[in-house]
């Protein structure tokens, strides 16, 4: 493909994911799916690009897709929200978790013959749920407030989990060694030291930022640190997702942190300067986000390789069972004071994306036997994981599907409490 037809396509794109975004909101029809369609069409399918074409940059673009929309959705997401859908989030990301490593691990170790340490190594990859999937889908869906800051935290979270425990579940396959203790100690860093950074960078920035706001074209200075907070915590050997997760949420709340400091702390209301991102500035920061989750979900149309049936079955059948785990997780994880609306659509988030593309290659490159096998399945379970949360969105507005749902629901409130 020349420069011109390049350029061409990603205006097309631009266009489209506006289109396609106004198209989910009134038909509930994912933006996401027709994305990775579309995807499917320029690449697999006619081979007009592949993702050799983007050489190692691939890599990077997934990464700042991931950042864009973590900082995105985490300056919209309320701390009062958050305070109250802590519990939830932790029940949800602990059971959800462990519950998708088992059912995976067991059905692979059945299959396969994998040894079980393995088995569960391959279900701990993709025990998470992908926030550069899930952020996206729930800003055109229905569910409360509090649901969906439940599981843009679980999304978040899970993925930490997942790297987290393969990275140690593969050193205890390889050396034949396990340290519980290691491994609690390095989920414990992962996320709390993280998160701390994230919130000492805030709290510098939010003094800062009024001063930086004078200087002329500096509205993506914001995005800039972003970046480098990232960086910087990875290169620690830390989460850069936490971080971002923990800055941004920070950024979007400070004027009512600074309020509450002010009422009841005299003196540490000077600590806090209460300024964050204008109106301006988050749309500016929502449009980016929009048109770089369209090349996302393009790109992993353009990435598929199912090449081998009996993989192709395994993912259908493991995807399944994610289905029904899921449903069960959420059904006996949630407050009863939950609708079954915003527990539905918990029910349907599933998909699977950077952090599990990721960890998939780990056990090729340790030179494990079976890396290749264990790469394509994992790949298998991207794709349908994320093509299946798509379709259970439409399905759950659309069809008769959300009858069911409610079935198994039934304990839950068929309508949001007065407080909410």
């Amino acid at each position: 493909m020349d420069a011109a037809n390049l350029i061409l396509s990603f205006g097309v794109l631009i266009f489209a994911s506006h289109f396609l975004s106004w198209l989910f909101s009134h038909t509930k029809i994912p933006d996401a799916l027709l994305l990775i369609i579309f995807g499917l069409i320029i690449g697999p399918a006619f081979g007009i690009l592949a993702p050799e074409y983007f050489g190692e940059t691939s890599q990077l673009i997934v990464t700042i897709v991931l950042i864009t929309v973590l900082f995105q959705g985490g300056l919209n997401l309320d701390i009062r929200t958050l305070r109250n859908a802590w519990r939830s989030t932790i029940l949800i990301s602990i059971i959800g978790f462990l519950s998708v490593m088992i059912i995976t691990g067991l059905t692979l170790w059945v299959i396969y013959g994998f040894n079980i340490l393995l088995a569960l190594t391959i279900g701990s990859m993709v025990g998470g749920t992908s926030s550069a999937i899930a952020v996206p889908l729930l800003r055109h869906l229905s569910a409360s407030e509090e649901s969906e800051t439940v599981l843009t935290l679980e999304s978040v979270f899970t993925d930490v989990l997942a790297i987290v425990t393969t990275i140690a579940l593969l050193r205890a396959y390889v050396s034949n060694s396990f340290s519980a203790t290691v491994l609690t100690l390095n989920i414990f860093g992962s996320f709390f030291i993280a998160a701390l950074i994230g919130l000492f960078i805030g709290m510098f920035w939010a003094r800062v930022l009024s001063i930086v706001k004078q200087i002329r074209n500096s509205v993506f200075t914001t995005p800039a640190l972003v970046f480098l907070l990232y960086g910087a915590t990875q290169w620690l050997g830390l989460s850069g997702p936490i971080a971002v997760l923990a800055f941004s949420v920070f950024m979007g709340n400070v004027p009512r942190l600074h309020a509450y400091l002010e009422q009841r702390h005299t003196f540490l209301r000077y600590v806090l300067w209460p300024t964050s991102p204008g109106r301006e500035e988050r749309l500016l920061f929502d449009e980016i986000t929009l048109i770089m989750q369209t090349f996302f979900f393009v790109f992993v149309g353009i990435s598929i390789r199912l090449e081998s049936l009996s993989t192709l079955l395994t993912g259908i059948l493991l995807t399944v069972l994610m289905v029904i785990t899921r449903a069960l997780v959420i059904k006996y994880s949630v407050p009863k004071e939950t609708t079954k609306t915003d527990a539905t659509i918990m029910a349907t988030m599933i998909p699977k994306g950077l952090a599990a593309a990721a960890l998939a290659t780990l056990p090729l490159q340790l030179g494990i036997g079976e890396g290749a096998l264990i790469q394509e399945i994992v790949y298998s379970i991207i794709v349908l994981s994320i093509i299946t949360t798509s379709l259970l969105i439409f399905a759950t507005h659309k069809t008769k599907l959300s009858n069911y749902y409610s079935k198994i629901f039934s304990r839950l409130s068929a309508t949001p409490p007065n407080n909410i």
